[in-house]
């Protein structure tokens, strides 16, 4: 449900989730602790005067116009998408954290991260053993990834390479942006328009290599945004409100650290994902879920670079 209210001179100087958890009680018989409210803006559900506002300390001022959206959330369950005496994967849901006892599986190991709002494929290992070979692999780019992304605008290229230097570029409200920078280590993205419409498009997304906000900076820096990613600049669109960056590690390929075979997997969207989609017309056709991120891969190298600030210098290189 979403609220909207104007602050009065008297309410000036009141902290944003007691002034919220105030009005929420007086405009309904609902009483929810602060800590539910505080939980909530960390969500992305608050706005000031049309900004994002994560910080339930925020002192509100005369005539700030507040927006809350009130969601009762109930907790969600992994998928799980491979399990034997070596590897565990499940379809990570959005909000949970990348951790074994957030997954409800604390006697695994952590191999790779998703961020906290991206949903999808997460590899678990079950022995220490698992744990060193699968991360041998990502670390030896032999894991192969792709994910769904959607993006603000209407993408021109109809596949691409963005690449650079990449690192941390500056603290924004207590939170890390990184991107392409003056020196640092190569990251590149892959990408390929799946469905366009005129204010978004449906990308598939391939990181070569696996930096922090890898696929969020570089899109932003093409001028495409992830829907929802106010972090990487993405702008609330009409009266839509997405609670999360839209991105989902849709498909990952590894070798069994035990067999030696290789395992695709594919993790389906989950529904606010599709619903998003839906609000943008991007649903014309089934998504991908046929190929793994290889053929992918190799269908790009006739592709030209996305245009943007990412230069690379010397001859191109396509993975793998």
């Amino acid at each position: 449900m979403k609220y909207e209210w104007e602050v009065s001179s008297q309410e000036e100087g009141t902290r944003l989730d007691q002034f919220i958890q105030k009005k929420i009680q007086e405009e309904s018989s609902e009483d929810f602790p602060i800590r539910f409210f505080k939980s909530l803006l960390d969500k992305k559900h608050g706005f000031v005067n049309g900004k994002l506002e994560k910080f339930g300390s925020y002192r509100v001022q005369a005539e700030d116009k507040i927006v809350f959206y009130l969601t009762k959330e109930k907790p969600q369950e992994c998928e799980v998408l491979f399990n034997d005496e070596a590897v565990l994967a499940v379809n990570k849901p959005a909000g949970v954290l990348s951790d074994p006892k957030a997954l409800s599986y604390p006697k695994t190991f952590l191999v790779h991260r998703l961020d906290k709002e991206t949903s999808g494929v997460i590899l678990l290992a079950k022995t220490q053993m698992a744990k060193k070979n699968l991360m041998k692999q990502f670390k030896e780019r032999e894991i192969e990834k792709s994910y769904l992304a959607l993006v603000q605008g209407k993408v021109k290229e109809k596949k691409g390479m963005i690449s650079g230097p990449f690192g941390k570029k500056q603290n924004l409200n207590g939170n890390s942006l990184w991107g392409t920078v003056d020196k640092g280590p190569l990251a590149e993205t892959y990408f390929r328009v799946l469905e366009l419409q005129k204010n978004a498009s449906l990308l598939e997304v391939c990181p070569k290599t696996g930096k922090t906000h890898q696929i969020r900076a570089h899109l932003s820096e093409i001028g495409h945004p992830i829907v929802g990613d106010y972090q990487y600049g993405s702008k609330k669109m009409s009266n839509d409100f997405f609670s999360r960056h839209l991105l989902h590690a849709l498909k990952l390929r590894f070798f069994h650290p035990i067999t030696k075979k290789p395992i695709l997997l594919t993790a389906k969207a989950p529904l606010d994902f599709l619903e998003a989609a839906k609000k943008f017309k991007l649903v014309k056709r089934n998504l991908p879920n046929d190929s793994s991120p290889s053929v992918f891969w190799r269908k790009l190298k006739g592709q030209r670079r996305a245009k943007g600030p990412v230069k690379q210098k010397g001859k191109r290189r396509f993975p793998y």
